[in-house]
């Protein structure tokens, strides 16, 4: 799946990180990378990827 645009956030979107299946998802507040590698914000947390193409770390954007 394509990084979506900014440009089609929902309003209250502040963060944008892919997870595992390398679907990209919005957050409200800064996800962190916690326990078993999710990434884990208001109570969700999504795996992060594993990838060794690229860092989950990396994924995560704050909003422009």
């Amino acid at each position: 799946m394509s990084k979506p645009s900014w440009n089609d956030a929902p309003q209250w979107a502040n963060w944008l990180a892919m997870d595992s299946d390398e679907g990209w998802y919005w957050y409200e507040d800064e996800p962190l990378i916690g326990k078993f590698d999710m990434w884990c914000a208001q109570g969700r947390c999504e795996p992060v990827c594993d990838n060794i193409s690229y860092s989950a770390a990396d994924t995560l954007e704050k909003r422009p």
